[in-house]
């Protein structure tokens, strides 16, 4: 099969690694910038209060997250009480129906314990959405790096991974490109150098032009990921761009331990529709207030505070310093439709 049709697989399908039990967290496979504090949360919700405000206040405020998992970021904006929480409806999109009822049993549970009706709700694909309201914002984590990706390379003409499966083990096998997929490869790979392999982001292409159809005038899709350009990528060699991970660590090749481990390929954002703007993870931060809040929270420290307090304001300078390392999640990408 396709590596991409693969990957899929191997992510999503029924004996799939977020089938079974893969997931974002300190206690689990691998940390995003949500897992480190609710600093990225308040983060997402100026900029929403900012989004809520330009559009003069409307009752009823749309925010679509893609690829939500858990429900980490919904519940952490939801607690920092934005100005704008009481008009917020927030729908969760999720593949993995193992996280998406995870993340509805939390937000009932322990984010609205009280309320007659949730103000969220989960669908699997951004696609299947019917919204009686305009969408304002689409954003997402980490999302484009764990969808599908098409690898493939130049030799004599243009060729595309393949994956021989036979009684649980793959092979790779290198066949010729479509002629339609021929013509993507080219216009991206036309620098690359023959026999490196570098992805053609076809699936987070066509989640881009959804995600973009939703919006009401004056709506944005803000997109964190991390990346570089087709050229960048191809450059690192495959196992550069195409990583595994599993329990915090670096896992086995993309073709072993089929199901048991997550599959991410590094974003090739030249490729992406409609000329984002693009700045780094730290700036988009720095623009929301994140020094700011650094600065009092490193205050508390010295202060004659409870053990508990100074703990929880070391765990929080901590938490700001991960989010914007410049050689780590400050690095990443910030890229804006409007």
């Amino acid at each position: 099969m396709r590596f991409d049709r693969f990957q899929a697989d191997a992510l999503y399908g029924p004996d799939g690694f977020y089938a079974d039990g893969g997931v974002a967290g300190r206690g689990g496979d691998f940390v995003t910038a949500v897992e480190t504090g609710r600093d990225f949360a308040e983060s997402v919700a100026l900029e929403l209060d900012a989004a809520w405000n330009a559009a003069e206040e409307p009752a009823v405020f749309v925010v679509v997250e893609g690829g939500a998992g858990v429900g980490t970021l919904c519940s952490d904006v939801y607690a920092v009480r934005p100005a704008c929480s009481d008009a917020l409806r927030w729908v969760m999109v999720e593949r993995s129906d193992v996280q998406r009822e995870a993340a509805i049993n939390r937000l009932a549970h322990e984010t609205f314990p009280d309320a007659g009706q949730l103000p969220v709700a989960a669908v699997r694909d951004i696609g299947e959405m019917q919204l009686g309201e305009p969408v304002s914002i689409v954003l997402a984590n980490e999302l484009l790096d764990n969808l599908p990706v098409r690898v493939v390379r130049k030799g004599e003409a243009w060729e595309e991974l393949f994956v021989g499966l036979d009684d649980g083990s793959a092979t790779a096998v290198w066949n010729e490109l479509d002629s339609t997929a021929s013509r993507r490869a080219e216009r991206y790979g036309s620098l690359v150098a023959p026999s490196a392999p570098f992805p053609l982001i076809d699936h987070a292409v066509q989640w881009v032009v959804k995600a973009r159809r939703l919006l009401r005038p004056g709506g944005r899709v803000i997109l964190f990921d991390y990346g570089a350009t087709t050229l960048e990528l191809s450059q690192r060699g495959l196992d550069g761009w195409l990583r595994t991970y599993s329990k915090q660590q670096r896992g086995l090749g993309v073709l072993e331990n089929i199901g048991g481990q997550d599959i991410t390929a590094d974003v090739a954002f030249d490729q992406l529709p409609g000329g984002p703007r693009l700045e780094s993870q730290q700036d988009w931060l720095t623009a929301r207030g994140i020094l700011e809040r650094r600065a009092k929270a490193a205050a508390l420290i010295d202060r004659n505070m409870s053990e508990a307090s100074s703990l929880a304001a070391i765990s929080r300078v901590q938490g700001i310093d991960a989010l914007i390392e410049p050689d780590g999640l400050g690095g990443f990408v910030a890229a804006t439709w409007s």
